[in-house]
């Protein structure tokens, strides 16, 4: 499974998908939707502008883990680099929508939602680095019961 996934991802082959991808601040107010396409794709009643872009999910053994880069070529166009500098919380979330097969039809991706990390610009390109979020792998209850911190406990 891990060597397929690479292969599909880039990581140790020379295929990578096209995705459709939204781009969005937390509030939900600012909506950049981008196609790794040569031309703008309609899909779900929503047009995904085609652009150049690169993303790559991280891998895990069971699949994916969270993590990902997203790098899109901007060129000219101003609006990846102003929802960056105009989300209120500095938060622009990830979502992939669907990827682009061969043949020209398109998939839907099972939601892979990006909220955490980090952007570097340089002037041609924005390229997003998004952590794993370790939130779902805590243990609950944070503080652990035992007969040292309750009494009454055997």
């Amino acid at each position: 499974m891990t060597e397929i996934f690479n292969l599909l991802t880039d990581r140790a082959g020379s295929y990578s998908l096209p995705f459709l991808i939204k781009l969005s601040n937390s509030a939900g107010t600012t909506i950049l939707r981008r196609a790794g396409n040569t031309e703008d794709v309609v899909y779900g009643g929503n047009t995904y502008a085609a652009t150049a872009l690169e993303y790559k999910p991280a891998a895990e053994v069971q699949g994916f883990d969270g993590g990902a880069t997203l790098s899109i070529y901007c060129g000219k166009d101003d609006t990846v680099i102003d929802l960056i500098e105009n989300a209120a919380d500095k938060k622009v979330l990830l979502e992939v929508v669907a990827a682009i097969n061969d043949d020209g039809t398109i998939s839907p991706v099972r939601v892979f939602l990006h909220t955490t990390g980090s952007v570097e610009w340089d002037k041609t390109k924005a390229t997003f680095t998004y952590e794993k979020d370790e939130r779902l792998s805590m243990t609950f209850p944070a503080i652990v019961i035992t007969s040292l911190n309750a009494r009454g406990l055997p």
